[in-house]
């Protein structure tokens, strides 16, 4: 949004876009659009000359005076390097969801396997992301599976919108599964790469179909606000193309 005031004070702007429908919206005068994981801009971290390519393309658009420009990169960003040769695994194989899917006993005896793992990360951490909410894994967990099956259950936390708790629920849920992952034996972790996690929790896991399911739930909602966190909050953008277990 900025870029139209300081284009208006004569100063040329270009952006880089994670997120394409934003920028279709909002019409930035010059913005590239770049397939890369939310918080990655550039690519995968290191890449000197693939991050050279992304810059060289969105400064390219300021010699283009046909604004409005959104303009898609065409690459897909390079798989980021790690220390292990044959890359990450998750050390936790779990089973396959039981169908039809029963969110509240499905992800809370996931949650029960998961847990060892993640007392490992929190140990190896000193913290743990996933006190945002403001409530206990579990809590967290029924809360978003009765919201998911369609009920309205208020917010369990004093002055907390239902939208924000909804939102803090999904990420505390993420963090639990996502530094539970990390806690893997043999070699370290912590320098798994956050797409591998973040396709792992999306594609394999009970957590990931419960937060899925939530989105759908919350896109037929009739609150505007629900149902823009259901579009655009729950699910990263580059995994919306993820089917629901149910």
């Amino acid at each position: 949004m900025l870029a139209h005031y300081f284009e208006a004070a004569g100063l040329p702007t270009v952006c880089i876009s994670l997120v394409r429908l934003h920028s279709e919206k909002i019409k930035s005068p010059r913005t590239l659009w770049v397939p890369f994981e939310l918080g990655r801009p550039l690519g995968a971290p290191g890449d000197a000359t693939f991050q050279h390519r992304v810059l060289s393309q969105a400064l390219g658009l300021l010699e283009r005076s046909d604004v409005p420009i959104l303009k898609d990169f065409p690459e897909d960003a390079p798989v980021s390097s790690s220390a292990e040769e044959e890359g990450w695994a998750c050390p936790i194989n779990l089973p396959a969801p039981t169908k039809p899917f029963d969110a509240d006993a499905d992800v809370l005896d996931e949650i029960e396997f998961l847990q060892s793992w993640h007392d490992l990360a929190v140990q190896k951490r000193g913290r743990t992301a996933t006190d945002s909410a403001q409530l206990t894994i579990e809590e967290t967990v029924r809360f978003v599976a009765a919201w998911a099956r369609g009920e309205h259950p208020e917010s369990p936390v004093e002055g907390m919108s239902i939208v924000d708790q909804l939102r803090l629920c999904s990420e505390d849920l993420k963090a639990f599964y996502a530094e539970a992952a990390t806690a893997q034996p043999g070699k370290n972790g912590l320098e798994a790469d956050s797409s591998e996690i973040a396709n792992w929790f999306w594609s394999e896991t009970r957590g990931g179909n419960l937060l899925l399911t939530l989105a759908e739930t919350c896109r037929q909602s009739d609150d505007n606000m629900i149902t823009a966190l259901g579009n655009f909050l729950l699910v990263p953008y580059d995994q919306n193309h993820r089917e629901s277990l149910k």
